[in-house]
């Protein structure tokens, strides 16, 4: 005779937070006389783990292995199992669950907060308390970008301290308590803050009364010079007077005081202008503590004695000048005689031969034209031997592929008229950049027309569109592509252009 109760128990599931609302429920169950007959699955369920509904029978399982597949709704659960053997017997229901467990199925939202725009060397806190889980529950923020190299920031309000000036895309990803996980991006935009570094030693300066003296100054800066203004004045005058320096060659700048301005002392100091608007000037506080040039004037005895000097260099001079001169008169009237009649008045012109140029792939080429004649004959011949071609064109697409023949070419219109996939607003110069660098990310060994940079410079600024064109060098360089960008010099001024021979292949 059999009169004790079988016994069962679930077997635990975990993690506690599943994320799938269907699983397998493993019972383990015994009776040592007539053994298991069936096992029955209890559970009950609450949306929020407070309130929850009455214990209610699942499934009941008549054959060991005692196993049930459960398939529920996101939120909590309760589970007991009740064991009966074949002599009727069955076990009491017990006083706490077998097993609990979780179910989210649900991703989070990711919120990675607003962009932003600061200075270099500015401590930036992300913020993402905009995001959100509606049952398990958040467990993790991670944040990366690539600053230099790949960065990590863990939590839910990191800070980082941004020492480079770039535009830096950051991604935030959310992870919650069952394993979903989604993501935010939010764009930093980091300026530049660094001033231009100026290095100069004044030095005593040993010249004749009204002979102009050249300054030079050496100047590096992070990002590129705009301008370099010499401010000078005599220590006998109150106002200051300027010049602006040209580059003479790496970093060295130079420019040179007028003769009738130099006195025995004068003052001077420079203002310099990086691309991004950041000012240096030196010395600092220019105004108020400049550097002395001590300009040592010669003695008026040494002048005089000079100046005699002078005078009888000069007459030799102009003696010997005189006496040159007459024998080349001589000597033309001589050779005018022996050309014949035929030939007076002929003039033999050199032959002009047209410069040859080798396009090299990996570099950006700035073709001085009137007409982008030349410019689109470059770039149909590398078409034409395979390259991928994007054509960013102020004249309508079909006119251009009817007059130079393209095939095979994208065209991008630079046109206020419409925008679509096939034009751009010439006002719109970030996407212009993003499309060109993408397509040559797309099509490596690729070759890139641009023409317009005039009309672009008109419809926004000459700086605006070389920081434009400077974005884009490592990309050609990178893919092995090669950009060609016809440019009418009367249309920029000369100080504009050397901005661009410092960058570009000129040709």
């Amino acid at each position: 005779m059999d009169t004790a109760k079988p016994s069962s128990d679930i077997e635990k599931i975990l993690p506690y937070w599943q994320n799938t609302l269907s699983f397998t429920i493993n019972i383990n169950a015994t009776d040592y006389t007539s053994n298991v007959k069936n096992v029955t699955l209890w559970h009950r369920y609450s949306p929020d783990n407070s309130s929850w509904n009455n214990w209610t029978v699942y499934n009941v399982d008549p054959e060991s292995p005692w196993s049930i597949l459960f398939t529920g709704n996101n939120g909590y659960y309760q589970f007991y199992s009740v064991a009966a053997d074949f002599a009727g017997n069955k076990e009491d229901a017990p006083e706490t669950p077998d097993l609990i467990i979780g179910t989210d199925t649900g991703k989070p939202t990711a919120d990675a907060g607003n962009p932003q725009t600061v200075n270099q060397n500015t401590v930036v806190t992300f913020n993402s308390s905009g995001s959100s889980d509606a049952i398990s529950g958040i467990s993790s923020y991670v944040w990366t970008f690539t600053d230099e190299n790949l960065q990590t920031l863990s939590g839910k309000q990191p800070q980082y301290t941004f020492d480079n000036a770039d535009e830096f895309l950051v991604t935030l990803n959310v992870t919650d308590r069952a394993g979903n996980w989604d993501t935010d991006t939010i764009t930093i935009i980091v300026k530049d803050s660094t001033p231009p570094t100026i290095i100069h030693t004044a030095e005593l300066v040993n010249i004749a009364p009204g002979q102009p003296v050249e300054i030079s100054v050496n100047i590096t800066d992070n990002v590129g010079i705009v301008s370099v203004i010499l401010y000078y004045r005599s220590t006998e005058e109150a106002s200051w007077k300027s010049l602006s320096m040209k580059q003479k060659g790496g970093n060295t700048w130079v420019t040179t005081i007028p003769g009738k301005d130099v006195t025995n002392d004068t003052y001077y100091y420079f203002f310099v202008t990086d691309v991004n608007g950041n000012n240096a000037t030196k010395p600092e506080n220019g105004k108020q503590n400049p550097y002395l040039m001590s300009v040592r004037l010669d003695a008026e005895g040494e002048e005089e004695e000079g100046a005699g000097i002078q005078g009888w260099i000069i007459g030799l001079v102009a003696a010997i000048i005189a006496t040159v001169g007459l024998l080349g008169f001589v000597y033309y009237k001589k050779k005018l005689k022996e050309i014949k009649p035929s030939e007076k008045g002929v003039k033999d012109k050199p032959k002009i031969k047209p410069r040859k140029v080798k396009y090299n792939r990996g570099s950006c080429y700035m073709i001085r034209e009137q007409t982008p004649e030349t410019s689109f004959k470059v770039f149909s011949d590398f078409v034409k031997k395979g390259a991928p071609g994007l054509c960013v064109t102020r004249t309508n697409p079909d006119e251009v592929k009817e007059k130079h023949k393209l095939k095979n070419v994208e065209l991008l219109w630079l046109t206020t008229g419409r925008e679509d996939e096939h034009s751009i607003n010439p006002t719109h110069i970030e996407k212009m950049t993003w499309t060109i660098k993408e397509f040559i990310k797309n099509n490596r060994n690729s070759a890139v027309l641009l023409d317009g940079v005039e009309y672009l410079i008109v419809q926004n600024n000459f700086l605006t569109i070389l920081k434009s064109l400077q974005a884009l060098e490592d990309t050609v360089s990178i893919n092995k592509s090669i950009l060609i960008i016809p440019i009418s010099p009367m249309a920029i001024s000369e100080k504009e252009m050397s901005y661009l021979e410092r960058d570009f292949v000129v040709v």
